[in-house]
């Protein structure tokens, strides 16, 4: 007997139980002990007794079964009389009896078909279809497709080869609506098979050959869904839609165009009202495949364009007057933008070849156009494609749009981008749309002459409330939400297409700059320009100004279209004299708009940027010289050097009109570099004039200097500008070096002495003009030398003066920290100046904002007796002067000779030793690694002077510390967690002193690793010279690179333990391509390889039980932080997990060792290997098992090593986790006493150990720095 459980399961998959059917459709599988289970299921559910179970005759035992039975017996048959109680469940029982039945018959004949009798399945079916057979009348919906998929199945089974008169005979045998139903359900099943979308469960050939089978009688079948088109039957009528969706997909779309004409007549018909997008789609396929073999005459395609047509100028006129909308009238216009879009992107050449020109014109100006005119944006950048594809195409052919052809569509697309900024404000009571006066005033002046039928229909749509934002809402309300991302593309594909028409002829782009202007003219002279509506920007919607003020969006959306005309142009002036004169009217137009005379405030700033931004957009259009360069530059300068430019309230991401100005200038000195040699003397001496403006930010002004003088081509008449520009710089910083010669004395230039002393003598106050030398010129000189050519000799002699005094000053700052220099008797009064301010603190970003920075930073370290502002200050001073210092001297890093090295590497070594963590990050990041870039070091090694790098082994001092430290934090942490709750103030400070260590901490590792990254990388392309240069980087620092990436696998920090192992399989890589060329390395790096994998397997074993960054975190054992995911041995891979990342680069070393090891030294490096894997401490493998393991590696099999390597690793540290439970005793990995190994590598990290001891006493705060600060 078969289990009750499995009827019920087939009977409700038949109403749609997702586990049902699953349930189903796993007993229906392809092998054979399934099949016969579910023959045997189908038996019991029928009652009937069937002789043979043989495969070959299952099918017609099942067929037949099914066509005798129906829904008429008698349910008091003992056979029936305990499964059911009423008529209604036994046809609900019959019909999920029919739809198993035929379920089971498609996976037969999918599966078995070649071991079945196959004339006697085709007879069968055969003598069904002519039977006339009322039983389909019983039939469910769900009975009738599944039966239909049985033919489909029979079908492609036996096509093209056999049975390829089927369809005419399906035809002939139809009888009722019944079968009508169960033929559309064919056609819908075999046209979704063939479709090239559907899944490859056909071979693409065999697909080829059936489609053909099909396109064979394709006009019988769609004549006779021409017959039964009006059928009043509404399962028929969502068939019949389905069948020729998916028609349209398969057979040419020119014999689907017959039909295009019913097909718009279903579309109106209110009775197909719920099948509009079913039949839109099927239009949208007709265009897809356009091949004119069969159809001689090209009325059909005409007449097709013509109803595409149509539709797309209906779509305008029946938008939605709102911003989106989800409903399905916007997704029935989408698809029929979509088919316009899809016919001239795939057959504009058979729209040419074979349609008159008035059709292909009413394409654009009522199909394609208009759409740029939706409402809907995503429909409007439909629009925008299809046009610009329309035009591109067009020109390679043989006609062309006419002059007020082009001026339309540039206004229509000027209207487009300008009316989605369409604000809405309250007056009087009433919602008004400040650019409805301006529209309509369009379209009475410079649009009232009729350019196109649609024209009208445009203007309907820019009525009033069409598309508004009003004040408030841009950003807030979801509806808004993605307002920005699609209207920024709907502003590219209308720049897009403006390019395309302004480079197919000089002539179009001649009509359309014309119409700018003329467009241009009427805004200038037009209410919404020179009025404001007494306008009043609400200061809450700052944010949203640019899509707020009238008199922006019209400029900006004139700019905007200008800018993509003018931007790719490549006509000369010679061959288009007539658009360059009138870009001249326009570009002038532009420039000489005075905003101050209608406007003030904030938005004379937004339209004096957007004119800056405008002059940089446009700056090629320069080069034809027909604009005075002259009077721009005027402009630009008296914009920088206004110093009445008011201070203006943060308005967005708006910048003050001046320092665009500067990058404008710096813009057109780029672009305009042909020409600009004759002016460069006038633009240095202005800059230079401004840089002895006090009130001007000198910085960018001295960077808009370089940035002029570097656009020049000439080296030598660039040379004498850039020396006359740093000289005096250089000479400044210079001037001041006396008083960098120690810590005390640069710290009493800077801020005078103990300004609270009462002892009677005299104080000796700060240098200004010190402070302001090191603040401004430090930061001018290396935006200078950022932009400079370094090799240049005027740069290398004036670098050359700097860097005594750069070394002195970094000297002085990292003495500061000197324990000798705390013990004396103005340490005191200035350790409230030395402490961390908020910028130190929002380096390391682990708070939410500048106001907790402050907070903290008032509570870990107060001013105390000092002026708050003034110790404030001194802060901000020392971290801008510092920060300043560090990237100088990265920035001088290529420059350095084997004099100043020396006596970095000593001062490097001081800071490691006395700095916080917090200014040793800075260096790290400013200094040091820019010195370890791989251009910088290969520079270094070409000149001789990468000897710097042998005693690198200083920087292991920054280990050793940094281990230290996070030892002193475990401490803290643990004082933290068991300290009592009510310390009030001294807990919430060493909380935040806490935080801000690990912080430190973490990024000091971070970027350790990045220097080590930066050293070691290995470039695609390199050449016997760069290989020597590694050679001597790995032999000088090699081992220092190892300790430093071991060490870092025992730091508490996911992010640096995965970048450890990452670098390790770097290093390893690299170090194998360097030994391919020089064969004396191999064996040290062999030995290293070892060495290597011993620390690693040594550190596998290591408990984690430090997580730093979660407080409390060690005794909450249900919480699942990332540290304790990242070791978690219970979670699936997902590449942050710890033992993917380690058996990962287990695998590297030894698949390298094997590559670099010769043949004949194989087997003593399996030996060497096999003590690792088989260690009796640390066992992962057993002999047996390190045998295949290392015999898959020699064989290139990395996939199966690394499974096999990541299943027993995984073992290994549940045996020493004590995890492992009954799975595998400790035993079963441990070898004989003879074959036991030393596992101690020379890499291992002498990390200092935890002592509990110190748990409850005040050393917790351990030796950093910063607790010297503390009150």
């Amino acid at each position: 007997m078969i289990p009750v459980d499995m009827l019920n399961a087939v009977a409700l998959s038949q109403d749609g139980n997702a586990e049902s059917s699953a349930f189903m459709y796993n007993m229906v599988t392809c092998d054979q002990i399934n099949l016969q289970l579910s023959y045997q299921i189908f038996v019991e559910m029928s009652r009937v007794s069937m002789d043979s179970c043989l495969l070959p005759s299952i099918p017609c035992n099942i067929f037949n079964t099914l066509y005798q039975l129906n829904n008429r017996k008698d349910i008091n048959n003992p056979n029936w009389r305990n499964s059911v109680t009423s008529c209604a469940e036994y046809e609900q029982y019959i019909n999920a009896i029919r739809f198993y039945g035929y379920t089971l018959l498609v996976k037969v004949v999918q599966n078995k078909y070649s071991q079945l009798d196959c004339e006697c399945v085709k007879k069968d079916l055969e003598g069904f279809l002519v039977a006339n057979n009322t039983v389909v009348s019983e039939y469910s919906i769900l009975v009738c497709q599944k039966l239909a998929q049985y033919i489909t199945a029979i079908a492609l089974q036996n096509w093209p080869n056999d049975w390829t008169n089927f369809i005419q005979f399906f035809i002939s045998s139809i009888h009722n609506q019944y079968q009508t139903l169960i033929f559309l359900y064919f056609i819908t099943e075999i046209s979704q098979e063939l479709n090239e979308d559907a899944n490859n469960t056909i071979p693409y050939n065999k697909k080829i050959k059936i489609a053909t089978v099909l396109k064979l009688n394709i006009m019988q079948v769609l004549q006779y869904l021409q017959q039964i088109a009006d059928l009043d039957n509404e399962v028929i009528k969502s068939a019949w839609i389905s069948a020729y969706r998916n028609l349209s997909g398969v057979v040419p779309g020119e014999l689907m165009m017959l039909h295009a004409e019913l097909l718009k007549f279903k579309l109106l018909d209110q009775k197909y009202k719920h099948h509009k997008i079913d039949i839109l789609y099927t239009m949208y396929n007709m265009g897809n495949n356009l091949e004119f073999k069969i159809v001689n005459d090209y009325k059909h395609l005409d007449n097709y364009v013509k109803i595409i047509t149509s539709f797309s100028f209906e779509c305008v006129n029946q938008g939605l007057f709102s911003y989106e909308s989800a409903s399905d009238i916007i997704e029935e216009q989408r698809i029929i933008a979509n088919t316009v879009r899809n016919l001239v992107d795939k057959n504009f050449s058979n729209l040419q070849t074979h349609l008159e020109w008035p059709r292909i014109y009413a394409l654009f100006s009522q199909g394609i156009v208009p759409l740029i005119s939706h409402p809907s944006m995503d429909i409007a950048i439909i629009g925008m494609d299809a046009c610009n594809v329309y035009i591109r195409r067009l020109y390679s052919g043989k006609y062309t749009l006419g002059p007020e052809d082009v001026s339309h569509f540039v206004a229509a697309i000027y209207l487009r981008i300008l009316r989605f900024a369409n604000p809405a404000v309250t007056i009087d009571s009433k919602i008004v749309s400040l650019l409805d006066n301006f529209v309509q005033l369009m379209y009475k002046q410079l649009l009232g002459i009729k350019i196109g039928d649609w024209s009208s229909l445009v203007s309907n749509n820019y009525q009033l409330n069409d598309t508004m934002v009003t004040i408030g809402s841009v950003g807030e309300d979801p509806v808004y939400s993605d307002f920005n991302a699609k209207f920024a593309i709907l502003r590219s594909k209308s720049s897009s297409c403006l390019v395309t028409l302004a480079n197919v002829n000089p002539h179009l782009l001649n009509h359309s700059i014309k119409t700018l202007v003329e467009i241009a003219k009427l805004a200038f002279t037009s209410q919404a320009f020179t009025d404001d509506f007494n306008f009043k920007l609400d200061p809450g919607n700052q944010k949203a100004i640019t899509w707020l003020v009238p008199k922006y969006i019209i400029y900006e959306a004139i700019c905007h279209v200008f800018e993509s005309l003018i931007s790719r142009v490549s006509f000369d002036c010679n061959s288009a004299n007539e658009w360059v004169a009138f870009a001249k009217i326009f570009y002038c137009e532009m420039l000489r708009v005075d905003f101050k005379s209608s406007s003030s405030g904030v938005v004379v700033t937004l339209l004096e940027n957007r004119k800056l931004e405008f002059i940089s957009n446009t700056a090629n259009y320069l080069l034809y010289q027909t604009v005075s360069i002259e009077e721009v530059l005027d402009y630009l300068f008296s914009l920088i050097s206004d110093i009445s430019e008011p201070k203006i309230v943060s308005i967005g991401n708006q910048k003050s009109p001046s320092k665009i100005a500067a990058n404008a200038l710096t813009t057109v000195c780029k672009t305009c570099s042909d020409i600009i040699p004759n002016l460069i003397q006038l633009i240095v001496d202005k800059l230079t004039n401004l840089l002895q403006v006090p009130q001007l930010n000198q910085n960018f002004i001295a960077e808009t200097l370089i940035l002029s003088i570097s656009c020049l081509k000439n080296p030598s008449a660039k040379r004498p500008l850039v020396e006359s520009i740093i000289s005096p710089q250089i000479a400044k910083f210079v001037s001041f070096k006396h008083f960098m010669s120690d810590c005390d004395t640069m710290l009493t230039a800077l801020f005078g002495t103990n300004p609270t002393s009462n002892s009677g003598r005299l104080l000796v106050k700060a240098v200004p003009e010190f402070k302001d030398t090191l603040k401004r010129g430090l930061i001018q000189i290396t935006g200078m030398l950022k932009r400079m050519d370094l090799q240049e000799m005027a740069i290398l002699n004036c670098i050359n003066q700097m860097l005594p005094i750069m070394s002195d000053l970094m000297f002085s700052f990292v003495n500061i920290w000197n324990p000798q220099n705390i013990e004396q008797s103005t340490w005191e009064w200035r350790k409230p100046l030395l402490c961390p301010g908020v910028e130190e603190l929002e380096t390391f970003q682990w708070f939410s904002s500048a106001v907790s920075a402050t907070q903290i930073v008032k509570l870990l370290f107060p001013c105390g007796d000092l002026p708050p502002d003034f110790v404030l200050s001194a802060r901000h001073d020392l971290f801008s002067i510092r920060s300043s210092l560090f990237k100088l001297l990265g920035t001088c890093s290529p420059l350095y000779t084997a004099e100043s090295l020396d006596k970095f590497k000593s001062i490097i070594a001081m800071s490691y030793k006395w700095m916080p963590f917090s200014q040793q990050s800075m260096m790290l990041r400013h200094f040091i690694l820019p010195l370890f870039s791989d251009d910088v070091l290969y520079h270094l090694y070409m000149c001789g002077r990468i000897s710097f790098l042998e005693p690198f082994g200083s920087i292991i001092f920054q280990v050793e510390k940094l281990n230290s430290e996070w030892l002193s934090l475990r401490h803290l942490k643990r004082y933290l967690e068991n300290a009592n709750d009510s310390s009030g103030v001294s807990r919430e400070k060493y909380i935040n002193l806490y935080y801000m260590r690990v912080h430190a901490c973490i990024e000091n590792c971070s970027l350790m690793l990045s220097i080590i990254n930066a050293s070691t990388k290995w470039p695609k392309d390199v050449d016997g010279n760069y290989v020597s240069f590694k050679k001597k980087i790995f032999e000088s620092i090699g081992n220092n690179i190892i300790q430093i990436l071991i060490n870092s696998l025992l730091w508490p920090h996911v992010d640096t333990i995965l970048e450890g192992l990452r670098l390790i399989r770097q290093y390893l890589k690299a170090s194998m391509s360097i030994s391919e060329m020089f064969q004396e390395t191999k064996a040290q790096f062999q030995y290293n390889g070892i060495e290597i994998a011993k620390a690693l397997f040594n550190i596998m074993f290591t408990p984690r039980d430090f997580d730093p960054l979660h407080l409390g975190i060690s005794n909450e054992e249900n919480v699942n932080t990332e540290f304790k995911h990242f070791f978690s041995l219970k979670q699936k891979g997902d590449g942050r997990c710890f033992i993917q990342a380690f058996t990962l680069t287990i695998f590297t070393i030894y698949d390298i060792l094997f590559k670099i090891t010769p043949s004949t030294a194989t087997q003593q490096l399996i030996h060497s290997l096999q003590g690792l894997l088989c260690n009796a401490d640390n066992a992962i493998f057993t002999t047996e098992e390190c045998d295949e393991f290392l015999h898959l590696i020699s064989e290139q099999k990395s996939i199966e090593a690394k499974s096999m390597l990541r299943v027993n690793v995984k073992i290994a540290v549940e045996i020493k986790r004590g995890e492992f439970g009954h799975k595998m005793s400790i035993q079963h990995k441990k070898i004989s006493d003879n074959d036991r190994w030393k596992c101690n590598s020379i890499f291992d990290p002498k990390v200092p150990e935890y002592d509990t001891s110190l748990e409850g006493e005040e050393s917790f705060l351990g030796e950093s720095i910063l607790s010297l600060l503390l009150e």
